[in-house]
């Protein structure tokens, strides 16, 4: 009998509480191949918006947009990685390795989404737009200090609650 209580309106579906479409900034770390690509594909890359496509999922996030053009073609071995990890496949259109992602890969990877943004990223719904924010390593590691001193907040804001929850419910049962 003791809850949280909603005390604003709903967010309207698909729309940010400002009431705008929501193109989050996405922080992205330059991959191992980024200087592969041309620099107007590495200028697309940071300064365009990208669309989400419908036959993205819990694998992977499917871009559309502009086309990312390597300057010169060679084949990669097949390499590790993980959530996050942005794949350039040949037609040029960003894959985000998501939660489900496969282990190995071997399509050149343009960067990375930093850890912190994975959960704002996740967020986004098909046909949806997001923006790539150049951050460095420092950024990456200082924004995953600050999730995670937040998710303790969180977590101590919960326990105190679950504290009040059991003295109000013993306190109606004397």
């Amino acid at each position: 009998w003791c809850k949280f209580v909603l005390v604003d309106e709903p967010v309207r579906r698909g729309r940010h509480p400002s009431g705008v479409a929501w193109a989050p900034p996405i922080r992205v770390l330059a991959g191992p191949e980024y200087d592969s690509f041309t620099a107007d594909a590495q200028n697309a890359f940071w300064n365009d918006e990208w669309l989400v496509t419908p036959n993205s999922n819990r694998m992977g996030f499917r871009l559309a947009g502009t086309e990312l053009k390597r300057t010169h073609k060679s084949d990669l071995l097949s390499h590790a990685v993980m959530p996050g990890t942005i794949q350039v496949p040949p037609n040029g259109q960003p894959i985000i390795l998501m939660s489900d992602a496969q282990t190995t890969g071997g399509y050149p990877k343009i960067g990375a989404v930093i850890h912190a943004d994975l959960w704002k990223l996740a967020q986004v719904r098909l046909n949806g737009a997001v923006r790539f924010i150049p951050t460095t390593p420092y950024e990456a590691r200082q924004a995953l200090i600050e999730e995670r001193k937040y998710l303790r907040q969180i977590d101590a804001a919960i326990g105190m609650h679950e504290e009040r929850c059991a003295r109000l419910a013993a306190s109606a049962a004397v």
